[in-house]
């Protein structure tokens, strides 16, 4: 088991930026603690992962930020009373709700959405009750009168981004906080109703005895090795059939694998076949060697799955597969959970999850022949066809007894409308031979689903509950910091923080070796520093609380995964227990991180980026080798980071030297653990290390959605090449977003009051097409050229584009007009390449050109403004004034094109700021009494947001020379004034006491932003505690 969970850190004073401003779809507890207490994970939770649907229980839209697709129940006790008949008037154990008995208690965190972690299958739960769930894209688009939010989450990468494809999410077991944890690679396909990414994962599966997961691949067909740290799998991946031909997409049926399991050092899976007679699944396993590996040699098939017969009622299933495999404590019982797949486009091949096909069997250990066999097998829910299971199953507690219930995700448990969720069966009630039950428990996925639907087809995924384990740990042990040996020889030095959990106070510690036998593979064990017995102080350790303790090891450890017992007593010397905890030791003679800083930005789309620094130490020469040059620096895994491939400064970093490496990741506050390493110029030598670096909350904007502008108003003009009246529109795409998106657009005319020509398809060229990949925050811009030979001279007609970045999300479109001119009247024209960029407190200019069609003199005047009103215009900078309405008069002779350079400054501070305005001409005409204008031409002009500077805190250093200092960058606005406060618990905040660098103090206390960076310096010992820092801004 993994006893112990440890992060890197460092002996500098840890300092956390704070910025100041002037399950499912289950109804559940509000986000933070679940109803039972953190962590959120304990023994007899069940976690449970479906796809996010675009309804509720009442029809009402569900939005991808709010459907969820992950969520937890607490199964633990269950009411006897639940356990009833089937039927309409089947109890259901539910949540509060409208129509629900006020006795399930469920959770879910705000980000365990559809759009955050996407559409969700695997789940697996280790030892210390962190919970792992993985991307699965075998799920419908829709089904008979609903639809869900087919996609993948934007913390693994984008909806239909490739790594996101193949991520594999934790879930922190205290926080709820998801993360990614490892990306299997994949490859792009059409998964069916042109939805292009990759496969996804099957299954996930942790090994207990080496501290490390296993999971499926639905791309290639292999398994994969993950270390207990995460990041990229470790090793060779095991490809036990037919050897992967690298195509992307699927492999061959007989190829693919889905459920996976591992127990006492063996890796048990599935591999997919038909599912019918004839062609069955097979269950097979393959052994591990002494340092966690499959050993090929050893894979051998063990069971054959009952096969479903052909013709058989099941709503066209095509193929049965096992998705999930559950070994009870003993080894002596294993659940198979199918989950049926349906061909949901005929003949195209859209391979998805449905149910009406799928049942759960009980396996057991035949000690007398040594070989699994089925023994009992259950229809799940109501058995429209040949069972419902939607490809989950796991063994639940009943009256506090483990394995005595057998829980399942499934459709229909009560009648054929549903509801659909999760059914327990108790494993007396089995069936022997395969058949439905009629009594059970059933716990809807949503509170408000009754036994008369909704019947959402589909929905469903996998089921994990964490199991009670056979001796209850009487002490939490966390390894805090290990530090590097300061000199040659010296040794390690370890923090290890211990919640006694004993239910008794602790007087002393005894830490000693580990016992051969208990060592995990690959592991060493030794005599620590003290070895003696530890006499806490006072009254010692009480039930529930912490205490930390220093221990040494000798350098010869370094890089080692090391284990250690420890065993408390009470006062009177009886002991109270002993634990077993192994960590891994840094390799010394590597690099050490010495100190870091983190700077963050808002982003549109509610990301954040960071900024990382990191002052890193050359140790390669430590243990009197000649060492390396650090000339690269990786990030691994990759996700997230916008390079993660950088070079120190200086670079290189000699043997023995100090150089920074600087890094910009995306994505959300909290913990992010990496492997970080180092190399030479020639990537030939190499080291690397695990670092945690704790990612702040940071304010900013609000969240902006990805955004489109058209040319509102354009004329029809000759065709350069004589063909014909013509008019060119700039169609321009920015993504908000912060991955790279490649979209899909059209464009068509449109109805509208004032503009009653309809334009055919064949007006525009092109008429659709691909935009991208377009780059986070980045726009691009097309031309669009549209025939004008429908539009007689003074109409109009309407049209709008349309862009999507997947098919089952709402398309981004605009709209404009384009009008054929009166004879003889005056066109405005202008350079549709792209729209012009404004950015914040700068210019730019555009040039537009006035041409005169007719055959006469023609002297006009012209108004040229913004849209939004916040653009001045002026011709140049000889016009001292820029207003936000520029008039100019023109003298044009018969066919004469004029041209007029116009200058564009920014009004605004950026604050709120759109993406777009649009510059736009009239015409003035002068009556008698009256001045009527005409709006001629209307063009995009992009409000660039470079040149914006929200303030905030951007970095934060500790100098120790010649004084200890704490150097603040604070980003600030101009005129404004600033007040810096600093806290030692988050509660208490007080004045720091600032000195501005190169600027004055006011006798306020305050200073006064210079529209720049201000670098204010705190005093501070090196030995101070955990500082937070603020800033305020006053107008």
């Amino acid at each position: 088991m993994k006893n112990a969970s440890q992060s890197a850190g460092s002996s500098c004073p840890k300092i956390i930026v704070t910025m100041a401003t002037a399950l499912l779809f289950l109804v559940t507890a509000a986000s933070g603690a679940p109803p039972w207490g953190t962590p959120q994970m304990q023994p007899g939770i069940a976690i449970v992962t479906c796809i996010g649907p675009k309804k509720d229980a009442f029809g009402n839209p569900l939005p991808a930020n709010v459907a969820y697709s992950l969520g937890l129940m607490d199964i633990r006790n269950p009411n006897l009373l639940n356990y009833g008949m089937r039927g309409s008037s089947a109890p259901l154990w539910t949540a509060v709700t409208s129509n629900g008995t006020p006795n399930l208690e469920c959770h879910h965190e705000p980000s365990w959405t559809a759009e955050n972690l996407g559409m969700l299958f695997g789940t697996e739960i280790d030892s210390d009750g962190d919970m792992y769930v993985a991307a699965g894209g075998l799920y419908p688009n829709q089904a008979p009168s609903y639809e869900f939010h087919r996609q993948y989450g934007v913390l693994g990468g984008g909806a239909t981004d490739l790594a996101a494809a193949g991520t594999i999410y934790k879930i922190d077991r205290n926080t709820g906080v998801a993360s990614v944890f490892s990306v299997l690679p994949q490859q792009a396909v059409d998964l069916g109703d042109g939805f292009i990414s990759g496969p996804g994962v099957g299954n996930i599966a942790y090994d207990s005895d080496f501290d490390q997961f296993f999971a499926t691949s639905m791309e290639d067909g292999m398994i994969y090795r993950i270390p207990a740290g995460g990041g990229p799998p470790s090793g060779t991946p095991f490809d036990p059939l037919t050897p992967d031909s690298g195509d992307p997409g699927m492999p061959p049926v007989n190829d693919r694998l889905w459920g996976i399991s591992v127990h006492n050092k063996q890796v048990y899976y599935a591999v997919w076949n038909t599912g019918y007679a004839g062609d069955e699944g097979k269950i097979r396993r393959v052994d591990l060697d002494a340092t966690g590996a499959i050993i090929p040699s050893t894979d051998t098939e063990i069971l054959t799955v009952p096969g479903e017969t052909p013709g058989a009622p099941n709503w066209s299933a095509i193929h049965i597969p096992v998705a999930d495999i559950e070994i009870s404590a003993d080894g002596q019982r294993m659940i198979l959970a199918q989950r049926g797949q349906r061909d949901w486009q005929p003949p195209s091949g859209f391979i998805a999850s449905a149910n009406h096909a799928g049942r759960v069997f009980l396996a057991q250990w035949d000690t007398a022949v040594s070989s699994w066999g089925v023994t009992n097998t259950l229809q799940s829910g109501n058995s429209w066809g040949q069972g419902e299971t939607y490809g989950g199953a796991d063994f639940g507690m009943e009256g506090g007894v483990q394995e005595e219930l057998i829980w399942c995700s499934s459709a229909d448990t009560a009648t054929d409308q549903g509801p659909h969720g999760l059914q327990g069966v108790r494993v007396t009630d089995f069936p022997l031979v395969s058949a439905i039950v009629d009594y059970s428990y059933r716990v809807p996925y949503d509170p408000d689903y009754t036994t008369s639907g909704p019947d959402y087809k589909g929905v469903g995924g996998d089921i994990d509950i964490m199991q009670d384990p056979q001796d209850v740990r009487c002490v939490e042990i966390e390894v805090r910091d290990i530090e590097c040996p300061e000199e040659e020889g010296a040794p390690f030095s370890i923090d290890v923080t211990l919640t006694n959990l004993s239910g008794q106070a602790v007087k002393y510690l005894w830490f000693t070796p580990c016992p051969a036998d208990e060592l995990p593979g690959g592991a060493i064990t030794g005599t620590p520093n003290p070895d003696d017995i530890i006499e806490i102080p006072g009254a010692g350790i009480p039930d529930g609380g912490t205490y930390t303790q220093n221990i040494t090891l000798p350098t010869s450890t370094s890089g080692e995964k090391f284990c250690l017992r420890l065993t408390m007593l009470d006062s009177t010397g009886e002991e109270c227990c002993t634990e077993k905890f192994c960590f891994d030791l840094p390799n010394c003679d590597c690099l050490e991180v010495i100190d870091q800083s983190v700077t963050c930005e808002p982003q549109p789309n509610g990301l954040i980026k960071y900024t990382i620094e990191l002052a890193v130490l050359n140790l390669t020469n430590f243990n009197g080798s000649a060492g390396f040059d650090f000339a690269h620096a990786t990030f691994l895994p990759p996700s997230g980071f916008v390079d993660a491939s950088v070079e120190p400064s200086p670079n290189p970093i000699p043997p023995g030297g100090i150089g920074t490496v600087e890094a910009c990741y995306i994505g959300l506050p909290g913990s992010l653990c990496v492997s970080f390493a180092v190399h030479d110029s020639d990537l030939v030598e190499c080291c690397s290390q695990e670092i945690c670096i704790e990612l702040p909350e940071c304010g900013g904007e609000p969240e902006l959605p990805d955004a489109c502008k058209l040319d509102d108003l354009i004329p029809c003009r000759p065709n350069a090449d004589g063909g014909g009246l013509v008019a060119t529109t700039s169609y321009t795409i920015c993504n908000n977003s912060s991955v790279p998106r490649t979209y899909t657009w059209s464009a068509a005319s449109i109805p509208d009051p004032a503009c009653p020509v309809t334009l055919p398809p064949s007006a525009f060229s092109p008429a659709s097409g691909t935009i991208g990949p377009v780059p986070p925050g980045g726009c691009v811009t097309i031309p669009i050229q549209i025939n004008c030979e429908g539009l007689e001279p003074g109409f109009c007609a309407a049209y709008q584009v349309c862009a999507v970045i997947a098919p089952d999300l709402d398309p981004i479109c605009c709209r404009g007009k384009v009008f054929a001119p009166e004879e003889g009247a005056v066109v405005i024209g202008g350079d549709p390449s792209e729209p012009v960029a404004v950015p914040v407190g700068g210019s730019a200019t555009t040039e537009l050109l006035l041409e005169n069609t007719s055959n006469e003199l023609v002297i006009a005047d012209f108004v040229i403004s913004d849209t939004a009103g916040i653009l001045g215009v002026r011709e140049s900078l000889a016009d001292t004034v820029a207003g936000n309405v520029y008039r100019i008069s023109v003298s044009l002779d018969p066919g004469e094109v004029y041209p007029v350079d116009v200058l564009l400054t920014r009004f605004d501070d950026g604050t709120n700021s759109p993406d777009f305005t649009s510059l736009q001409i009239h015409r003035l005409y002068r009556g008698d009494r009256v001045i009527s204008s005409e709006r001629l031409f209307s063009v995009s002009v992009r409000l660039s947001r470079q040149g914006e500077v929200p303030f905030g805190i951007r970095r934060i250093a500790l100098l120790t020379q010649p004084e200890p200092l704490l150097e603040l960058t604070i980003a600030t606005r101009l005129g404004r004034t600033y007040r810096v406060r600093e806290s030692t618990d988050l509660i208490t905040w007080v004045d720091a006491a600032c000195s501005v660098l190169d600027g004055v103090i006011n006798r306020d206390g305050t200073f006064t932003g210079t529209g720049g960076e201000v670098i204010c310096g705190v005093p501070c010992e090196v030995t101070d505690p955990r500082r937070f820092f603020m800033v305020i801004e006053n107008p």
